[in-house]
């Protein structure tokens, strides 16, 4: 049986770090690399390891802390259910001097600027639909 794993913000940066303290999260990637767990993160783990990199003596770069997230939610056997989401927001996060929350807030509100026209879209198609026959 496949156990899941929730990952929480302290040992993925102990994990980040090189830290012996997150041996037990090294142990686990190794069995879901081999299809044997899963590791689960959510956005809240996300955010507090960024705030909690930003901490790092020296200063991590927003670029730096973004870029070894994106690679450990990138790794075998790490789910998460807004993938893509946390993808983008590091992304954005990346670029910026905003907070990983600011960051995380601006995609959801590009998304739903974006469904948002999406639906104006169609009703625009309706319209001239219903106009046409």
């Amino acid at each position: 049986m496949m156990k899941t794993w929730v990952a929480h913000a302290d040992i993925i940066v102990e994990f980040l770090l090189g830290s012996e303290s997150a041996d037990p999260l090294v142990e686990v990637l190794e069995r879901a690399s081999q299809n044997r767990a899963l590791v689960f993160v959510d956005a809240v783990a996300i955010a507090e390891c960024c705030r909690m990199l930003q901490l790092v003596e020296p200063p991590l770069s927003h670029e730096a802390i973004a870029n070894a997230l994106i690679r450990f939610l990138l790794l075998p056997g790490v789910r998460t259910t807004d993938r893509d989401r946390l993808l983008n927001a590091l992304e954005a996060f990346s670029s910026s001097e905003d907070t990983f929350a600011q960051s995380w807030s601006k995609i959801i509100a590009y998304e739903s600027k974006l469904e948002t026209l999406r639906a104006k879209k169609q009703d625009m198609l309706e319209e001239d639909i219903d106009h046409v026959g």
